[in-house]
This record gives C-alpha cells, structure tokens and sequence, in this order.
C-alpha cells in the first residue's frame, strides 16, 4: 500500500472513529435531561460530569490528525503524519475505555448493587484495554516496515475535504 493510500485510510478510519466518539458524546450531554439523573447520587453525578470530560478529550484528540494534516502536512501524505495518526489513534483508546467503564459501572450499578457495577465497569474496562492494546503488545512486528518512507505527494481524490 502506498504512502498515500495509507494516509487516506488513516483519515477515513478517523471519521469513523470521530462518528463513534460524536454519537457517544450526544448521549453523554443528555443523560443530565433524563428523569432518571435527578436520581443519581452526588458521587454518580460527579462520574458522569468525568465521563463527559474524557469524550471531550477523546473528541478533541480525534480532531487533532485532520487538523495537523491540513495545516502542518499542507495536505501531504508524509510518514511523520501516519506515525502520528497511529500514536494518536493508539492514545484515544485508554480515555475511551476509561469511559465505558465508569459509565458501565454506574448503569450496571443501579440495577445490580455498587459491588457488582464496579466490578462489572472495571473488567469491561479491562476488556477494552486487552482487546485494543492486546494484539500490539503481543506483536513484536507491530510496526508495518513497509511503509513507504518518501514524502509522496497525496493525490487530491486522497485529500480531506474536512479539517
């Protein structure tokens, strides 16, 4: 696969990942509008307000690539950019665990006991993590040596239309 081939797949599987991360943000802004929330204990609220932080920094993370694509790569399909989106994409993933786990366990908590939503949270935060993480750190060739290292220029259908 070519520089620049790779370069457009980083930035479509960014939108994806931003779509995912959107759509999860959409749900943590109205949880405070449920009738439900005013039932939440101080210390859940508080969890929930955290769970709202971290996708914004997810978000924020995710925005950061196309960004950095437009303006510091001009656009151009460099190997700096794809390390970058791949230390990028490889960062985003333990915020977003972290999140899933905090508000699995206030969900199952409510309906199960704090014990069992705690544990619950933390091993589906776990699971996240070994699932994400796992087959890197298991790989010793994680790295794609491939990778073509010239500074090709990306061909304008490859280019983000979005920044």
């Amino acid at each position: 696969m070519s520089l620049a081939e790779k370069t457009k797949t980083a930035l479509d599987e960014l939108r994806m990942l931003m779509l995912g991360a959107q759509i999860l943000l959409g749900f943590q802004l109205q949880a405070p509008f449920q009738d439900a929330f005013s039932d939440l204990s101080v210390f859940e609220k508080w969890i929930e307000a955290i769970v709202l932080c971290i996708m914004v920094l997810i978000i924020a993370l995710l925005i950061t690539p196309s960004a950095r694509h437009r303006i510091v790569e001009r656009g151009e399909a460099t190997q700096r950019f794809i390390a970058f989106v791949t230390r990028i994409s490889f960062l985003t993933l333990a915020p977003f665990s972290l999140a899933l786990g905090l508000d699995l366990s206030i969900a199952i908590g409510r309906a199960l006991g704090w014990l069992i939503g705690g544990v619950a949270g933390a091993f589906s935060g776990a699971v996240a993590l070994g699932l994400w993480y796992g087959p890197t750190l298991i790989s010793d060739n994680y790295r794609d040596t491939r990778m073509a290292t010239s500074n090709e220029k990306t061909p304008t259908a490859a280019r983000s239309t979005t920044s």
